[in-house]
């Protein structure tokens, strides 16, 4: 599995700056998702504080101007400390001398010839087992799958998007992590097929109390535990101790079960 960040989902699209803003918590919100066993590629670290932002400033420009420093600081930890993204220009597949394009919304040709874009087709085309994505900026043109061509209009590749928490978690699936590993303890638990809404995880039914678990994407440490009836109960931590303090009134999974 690989993720590719794409610098090419940086346009100018932000008509503000509170805009720009909520876009890089988005984007923090994503990168936090990432677990150690996705490899995330950028084209160059710096590559992005160089493209625009908003209508009349870059990305540097628009990161110097935010108030709150603390998410400024964040967000330069989040993704280029936490991930740390590898510059794919280092293990670069596809050639210079080839084209790479797509056509937008207006049927116009868009090329992104020895862009990242071009990067993950060429690896598609090369190694089709291999799932990747290009990991976009919100608001951007790049929909989800993206066609790209390479040299002709023939000669065509799918290329999957996500710009946003939720688009990613759900092209992730259930990936391996401690927590899921601790849910398949057969002594334990039993898995259903039925699959938690939003977080898009499998749910578990543990064998000695009939509560339903499911692993919450979006906290790297936590459960979702629910009743017999699937009404939410509380929060459990990596070693199984349920916090009946944080049930969540309302919150059930009655429905799908």
């Amino acid at each position: 599995m690989e993720i590719f960040i794409n610098e090419l989902s940086l346009e100018g699209q932000y008509f503000t700056q509170e805009q720009f803003e909520d876009a890089i918590k988005q984007f923090m919100a994503m990168a936090d998702t990432l677990k150690k066993n996705v490899s995330v590629f950028s084209e160059d670290k710096p590559i992005i504080y160089h493209r625009p932002a908003t209508r009349d400033k870059i990305f540097a420009a628009c990161l110097d101007k935010i108030a709150n420093k603390s998410l400024e600081e964040a967000f330069r930890n989040v993704v280029f400390n936490r991930i740390n993204p590898r510059n794919w220009k280092e293990e670069q597949v596809h050639s210079e001398d080839d084209t790479y394009f797509y056509f937008d919304k207006n049927e116009d040709i868009q090329d992104v010839s020895g862009k990242t874009l071009a990067e993950i087709a060429e690896r598609n085309l090369q190694t089709k087992q291999t799932r990747r994505l290009a990991l976009n900026f919100m608001e951007s043109r790049y929909d989800t799958p993206l066609t790209i061509c390479k040299n002709t209009e023939e000669n065509k590749v799918s290329v999957d998007c996500a710009d946003d928490k939720t688009a990613l978690v759900d092209w992730l699936g259930e990936i391996e992590t401690p927590a899921t590993d601790f849910l398949r303890n057969k002594d334990r638990f039993t898995p259903t097929s039925k699959i938690a809404p939003k977080v898009k995880t499998k749910i578990y039914r543990e064998i000695d109390t009939g509560y339903y678990w499911y692993f919450d994407n979006f906290h790297a440490d936590e459960f979702e535990v629910c009743d017999k009836n699937g009404n939410h109960i509380g929060i459990a931590d990596l070693e199984g101790n349920i916090d009946t303090n944080k049930a969540v009134k309302g919150r059930s999974i009655s429905d799908i079960l």
